[in-house]
């Protein structure tokens, strides 16, 4: 979330960014996979205890690859 906020704030007040089309394409990916990861952690708690090992999975891959991302592209907007 703080990924996400951080971007969120360059884009509003760095209007150079606004243009870099990488920009809002990253920010939807972040707040969609936001929606889906509390659904997923939802899934989580009603499925049974069979579907846990591979849900915990898939939540932490996918945030891992996102985390990842956001931060690779906030680390070039800064630079």
């Amino acid at each position: 979330m703080y990924q996400y906020l951080s971007l969120k704030f360059i884009a509003q007040h760095a209007p150079h960014f606004d243009n870099h089309h990488h920009l809002p394409r990253i920010l939807q990916i972040e707040q969609a996979w936001n929606w889906l990861s509390w659904l997923l952690f939802l899934l989580l708690i009603i499925l049974s205890q069979r579907y846990s090992i591979l849900l915990i999975s898939i939540l932490t891959t996918i945030e891992t690859v996102i985390v990842f991302r956001v931060s690779y592209f906030r680390h070039q907007i800064t630079r």
